[in-house]
């Protein structure tokens, strides 16, 4: 291993050290373990921010690799979700005390900051499909943690919802794997238009199922739903993060196959593009209006973050660099208005 290998310090240690906390019966030493396994992961995080690291785990094949990669967009995602993270965490020690189970709680909590780490610094499409995953496998437990069976019915939406839309994913990166010079992201995309020749409208159909599966975890129409439904069954600090963060997984998946992979230029005036457009303005008034009727709150505020992230998705969807800017803003003013 290089000296490079550092990377992988911020996606290794909230998994050990979550497995350790989940085995921690006391109140006090528990507390002080997540808080200090936070404090680190921040700081580890902001380290990595002060420079570009590359780091490649494994090898498959000449196209296939895990890898990991501190770009600005990786730097500006980590940094944020490990901020709100903390704060989050630090507001849980206290809502906590009245709920069952607080160790397996936190132990989950702990753990899903890795997966979103692994999100963040995926230096390809492989990698950020197996993290997203993850990231849903490990994010469940804190959505079913009350047990009652309106939990475990929203646990398993959660999960359906999460799977099929990952799916879709997936799906899509057999084609780009076919079509890209790489799947190493790139800015501006690795798109080879003289591969691609004939097979245009395909690629243009498989993008726009990539997206519909992807703006699942952003919350956005037609594969909202879920949000709704777990947001209100989970304690208070996983319905914020939900919200807040775990929401803008779809967004950094979104954000690496459209100015990463396929590249702006390729779907600027096309029929997905407007499309996609169309479906982010309709969640925004959706979500605005079933959030308005809404009378139970934690629904209420599942139902406006439905809307917010879709300001989001729809800035990223205009493939304009203004655009662009202004959908980063909203995911920092999103995510902090949600949780703080």
């Amino acid at each position: 291993m290089n000296g490079n290998a550092i990377l992988l310090f911020p996606l290794l240690f909230p998994v050990i050290a979550g497995i350790v906390i989940g085995f921690q019966k006391q109140e006090k030493q528990r507390n002080l373990l997540v808080f200090a396994t936070l404090v680190i992961e921040l700081a580890a995080v902001l380290y990595l921010s002060m420079g570009e690291y590359t780091f490649t785990l494994w090898q498959m094949t000449d196209r296939l690799a895990l890898a990991y990669h501190t770009d600005g967009l990786a730097k500006l995602f980590a940094c944020m979700i490990c901020i709100i993270w903390l704060l989050a965490g630090i507001y849980a020690f206290e809502y906590m005390k009245h709920e069952q189970k607080p160790a397996r709680f936190f132990m989950f909590y702990t753990m899903s900051l890795g997966a979103l780490m692994s999100l963040c610094f995926s230096a390809n499409m492989m990698t950020l499909y197996l993290s997203y995953e993850y990231m849903t496998l490990l994010t469940l437990p804190l959505v079913i943690h009350t047990g009652t069976p309106e939990a475990v019915r929203a646990g398993m939406k959660y999960l359906g919802y999460s799977v099929f839309g990952a799916g879709l994913g997936l799906m899509g990166f057999f084609f780009l794997n076919s079509y890209c010079d790489t799947t190493t992201f790139m800015p501006g995309g690795t798109l080879n238009l003289e591969r691609l020749a004939g097979n245009e409208n395909v690629l243009l159909a498989v993008y726009f199922l990539m997206m519909i599966g992807f703006g699942c975890k952003a919350g956005m129409f037609p594969l909202h739903a879920w949000l709704p439904t777990a947001h209100p069954v989970a304690p208070s600090p996983a319905s914020a993060v939900l919200s807040g963060i775990i929401t803008k997984g779809g967004v950094i998946a979104i954000i690496r196959v459209t100015y990463y992979l396929v590249g702006p230029d390729f779907i600027r005036g096309t029929w997905v593009q407007n499309t996609l457009l169309t479906l982010a303005i309709i969640t925004v008034f959706m979500g605005s209006m079933l959030a308005y009727k809404e009378k139970l709150l934690k629904r209420r505020l599942a139902y406006s973050t439905v809307s917010q992230v879709s300001y989001v998705l729809f800035g990223l969807f205009l493939l304009h660099p203004l655009g662009f800017l202004g959908a980063l803003m909203q995911v920092v003013f999103h995510a902090v208005a949600k949780n703080i």
